[in-house]
């Protein structure tokens, strides 16, 4: 009775994560980034998203999805995360063991799943920060290209006018 309500706490806090949010955006919804995502029927558990990224511009004719749909992340199918967990808790309740050893198998299975989605994120914010990066530069080179075009040294103008003015004074 304790592994199954360990099981059933566990569910609601994957639950609770994969309703996430960043600001008040939820990161696992695709592009229906104002829909909770993931609604807990029981048994079930419905996802409310859909399978779209969301994309932002990153440079000139550069774009970078931002999440990872909920579907990729727990798969909403039979096979997903949540009815893993529904399942192991019945085979716990029925003491069922050899259907307890082939969950948790699964369930080790799926872990190459979520590794992947943190992988892929991890390559994406590797690919923002090169490109934000590249930005700093560009903006470092034209900020320095417009002083050398545009700015002067005033207290060294100052200082050479007034040499010139002496110069010129001292001709006359």
């Amino acid at each position: 009775q304790n592994a199954v309500e360990q099981i059933r706490q566990i569910k609601q806090q994957i639950i609770q994560f994969a309703n996430t949010k960043s600001g008040n955006q939820y990161i696992f919804a695709g592009s229906k980034t104002t829909t909770r995502p993931f609604e807990d029927e029981g048994d079930n558990v419905l996802y409310r998203g859909n399978n779209k990224e969301v994309s932002v511009e990153i440079g000139e004719n550069q774009t970078i999805p931002v999440n990872i749909p909920g579907t990729q992340v727990f798969n909403t199918s039979q096979t997903g995360i949540f009815q893993m967990l529904t399942d192991f808790t019945k085979a716990l309740e029925q003491d069922n063991i050899g259907e307890i050893q082939e969950i948790i198998g699964r369930i080790d299975d799926f872990s190459e799943t979520v590794l992947t989605g943190c992988a892929i994120n991890a390559a994406r914010t590797q690919r923002v920060e090169f490109s934000r990066e590249g930005h700093f530069e560009d903006e470092l080179n034209t900020t320095k290209s417009l002083l050398d075009v545009q700015g002067t040294d005033m207290a060294r103008a100052a200082t050479e006018l007034v040499n010139q003015q002496t110069a010129y004074q001292a001709a006359l």
